[in-house]
């Protein structure tokens, strides 16, 4: 009949459209995001390839199909390791289910799932939650600052496991924050959880920074660690955009470079966006950074005149720009970096690796092994060398 058709010929003209691929993930600018809504061309047929933002944070619409590959990269913490690392697994039944309801919102769809009904069936019914697999370092910290004390007993609404939170322990009595009796220190311990919004770790350095006169150097470094990207992908190009602003002393202190160069250029979008670098990513860097030098003038005018964490320097050298001078000799600038070395390696050191010579991967990469994993020294002598 007429019914079928007008069915046949819809087929054999889907069949025959082309396709109009837009890729979909949070790494991705703005201005690229915003194509998925865009209209595809007459005679295509717009295919969306994305990650899991697209399974709760937003809806397309006119999307009829879902081909779901049951898989999603989630971020996992190595309690042994004590690293932070982004795996894929298969999702949960519920993930599944809501990635389903992405199609047929206007209209009837069609979901796919890329795997057996046995496989389907082994999944759990719901995603494990995110404090039994993440850093719980600056929650024990935040959790020391409210005076709770026996973690053990704490009513946690998914109890994580126990060797994460031994781990967080012992990295906070590495850094000086929880003394021998697991409490907070008066100095150090209280003014860290002063430091809301970054790691633990990153606010031992700040602290350090201080005596060393480096407070603005470690700040900027420390807000450009916590935002989650600052280089934008492009391939080539972006590996040569990045390799102007490289030093040998490594990327933290590529870091600064970037920054003052957004600086000098009066924080253009139109720099960054030539340079393969996030400009929302150093506004909000910015915002972090004003931050905790808000809070660290704030400590400096609470602590008393001998407290030995704030002995360095006055609150003047919070009222220089350092990172945007000109008259500073190049022995100074010297000095100040390798003193923002050595503030960063006051909470970084939990991190210190040592490059293994004997093996690579199979790719030929090198392979550095933390130093915590081997419980020792790395030779006879057990010094290190931080770069």
């Amino acid at each position: 009949d007429r019914r079928d058709q007008r069915d046949q010929r819809d087929q054999r003209e889907h069949r025959h459209q082309r396709l109009h691929a837009v890729a979909l993930y949070a790494g991705l600018p703005t201005k690229h995001q915003l194509a998925v809504f865009e209209a595809p061309p007459r005679g295509q047929r717009k295919v969306v390839f994305a990650t899991n933002i697209a399974e709760t944070s937003l809806t397309i619409d006119g999307i009829v199909h879902v081909v779901d590959c049951m898989f999603a990269r989630q971020r996992a913490f190595d309690p042994i390791a004590g690293l932070e690392t982004s795996c894929v697994a298969p999702v949960s039944k519920a993930s599944a289910t809501q990635r389903s309801g992405r199609a047929g919102r206007v209209r009837p769809g069609f979901a796919f799932r890329l795997c057996t009904k046995a496989a389907y069936d082994a999944l759990g019914d719901a995603d494990v939650p995110e404090i039994q697999r993440s850093d719980l370092t600056q929650t024990v910290l935040r959790l020391k600052g409210l005076g709770i004390d026996n973690l053990l007993q704490f009513a946690w609404m998914a109890p994580p496991p126990s060797e994460m939170l031994v781990r967080s322990l012992e990295s906070l009595y590495a850094l000086g924050a929880l003394g021998d009796d697991a409490r907070l220190t008066d100095g150090v311990g209280r003014y860290m959880t002063e430091f809301v919004e970054i790691d633990p770790r990153l606010a031992r350095c700040v602290l350090a920074a201080w005596n060393l006169n480096c407070v603005y150097e470690v700040v900027t470094i420390a807000s450009m660690l916590h935002v989650r990207h600052v280089w934008s992908p492009g391939g080539k190009k972006s590996r040569d955009a990045r390799s102007q602003f490289a030093v040998k002393e490594g990327d933290l202190v590529t870091y600064l470079n970037v920054w003052r160069g957004w600086e000098q250029n009066r924080r253009s979008p139109k720099w960054a966006y030539k340079n393969y670098i996030w400009h929302k990513s150093l506004c909000r860097a910015q915002e972090i950074r004003n931050e905790m030098l808000q809070t660290v003038a704030r400590l400096k005018r609470q602590s008393p005149p001998d407290d030995p964490v704030f002995s360095g320097c006055s609150l003047d050298c919070l009222r220089d720009n350092v990172l945007l001078r000109k008259d500073l000799a190049s022995a100074e600038v010297e000095e100040r970096i390798a003193n923002a070395r050595r503030a960063l390696a006051a909470g970084l050191f939990l991190n210190a690796a040592e490059l293994e010579t004997s093996r690579t991967t199979t790719q030929g990469q090198p392979i550095y092994r933390l130093l915590r994993e081997r419980g020792g020294g790395t030779g006879s002598d057990g010094d290190i060398t931080i770069h």
